[in-house]
């Protein structure tokens, strides 16, 4: 790999990739569909950790700025979503003449990232990856040898593994809660993220061996498990549902290194879906909750998985261009002032 490049192609076609997979999610698809798209958000992460190596090697990171800077990259702006989420939905309701559709513990547990409208908790996820990425980074830049770096993980898994069994001891619902959703989904996706971080120092034999490996250990587990879905082991993260995950985000980075295949995939909408994936997020929740909660009014669009997917495709597509024709507004005003 050469690490002259700033911007990896690969990562702007994963993570286009990733979104699409989100939203496919969301719109209620059959049980396979769900399955084979249930590594989306470890891509995510994992892709995380490769755009900071990108971004931050060679650099010293002043860890209070760049904590800051990621809150207001994913905190502040998931709260001002929710602040119109809210505002959208309590007017409707107005209009349509219903009970509000959202209780007061729901609004609260929304802001704090952990239940409410049950959308949002990955926003939280990536704040506190983003804690640890920098001590990540300093560990693996002074760990060479993969050997040594792939027995740390294996320690941290371990001792994750650990947390985890400890978890159901916990007698009080909130420590528990609080537990799960600050201590043991960091610490989960934490091991994904550091992978990531190391995706550059691998050559293309060590992906497809990091991959097969990832690849039989979900086999084995899936046998273990009788077949079951990787969500129902997705909360937190266990190395079920991780195994899944990796093998695919491993297998399509080794795959989008041939020419032809990238440049097949790279084009204008994937670049577009990569830079505005934050933003794609936080509208496609809208359709969503129209469809959760008109939809039994509304079967022509409840009708099928596919006329899911299409309303909420397209209302989303409809509030996005919304949204940037909103920022671009008061630049058009300066423009004229002037």
């Amino acid at each position: 790999m050469e690490f002259s490049k700033k911007r990896d192609e690969r990562i702007d076609i994963l993570r286009a990739i990733a979104i699409l997979c989100i939203i496919i999610a969301h719109s209620n698809p059959n049980g396979l569909i769900l399955q084979l798209r249930n590594f989306d958000v470890i891509l995510m992460v994992f892709l995380m950790g490769a755009s900071f190596f990108l971004s931050n090697r060679g650099k010293e990171i002043r860890y209070g700025n760049y904590i800051f800077k990621r809150f207001r990259r994913l905190i502040l702006p998931t709260w001002i979503f929710l602040i119109i989420f809210f505002i959208v939905y309590y007017f409707l309701s107005i209009i349509l003449g219903d009970k509000y559709y959202f209780s007061a513990n729901e609004i609260v547990t929304s802001f704090t990232l952990t239940s409410g409208i049950g959308y949002v908790w990955i926003m939280r996820v990536f704040f506190i990856v983003a804690m640890v990425t920098p001590v990540l980074l300093f560990i693996s830049n002074k760990v060479k040898r993969h050997s040594i770096f792939f027995l740390l993980l294996l320690i941290a898994y371990a001792l994750y593994a650990l947390l985890l069994s400890a978890d159901k001891y916990i007698p009080i619902d909130i420590a528990q809660n609080l537990f799960e959703y600050y201590i043991l989904q960091g610490f989960g996706y934490s091991l994904v993220i550091a992978l990531g971080i190391r995706l550059y120092t691998f050559r293309g034999n060590h992906l497809l061996i990091i991959s097969f490996t990832f690849l039989c250990m979900f086999i084995l587990l899936m046998i273990y498990h009788d077949f079951s879905p990787t969500q129902a082991y997705k909360y937190p993260p266990t190395i079920y549902y991780l195994s899944y995950g990796l093998f695919v985000s491993f297998i399509l980075y080794y795959v989008l290194k041939f020419d032809r295949i990238r440049d097949f995939f790279y084009k204008g909408p994937i670049i577009f879906l990569s830079h505005k994936s934050l933003d794609i997020y936080y509208c496609h929740v809208f359709p969503i909750y129209v469809v959760e909660l008109f939809g039994k009014n509304i079967p022509l669009i409840n009708y099928s998985f596919y006329t899911r997917l299409f309303f909420i495709i397209f209302c989303t597509a409809v509030l996005l261009c919304i949204k940037l024709l909103f920022l671009k507004a008061p630049n058009k005003i300066r423009n004229l002032s002037v």
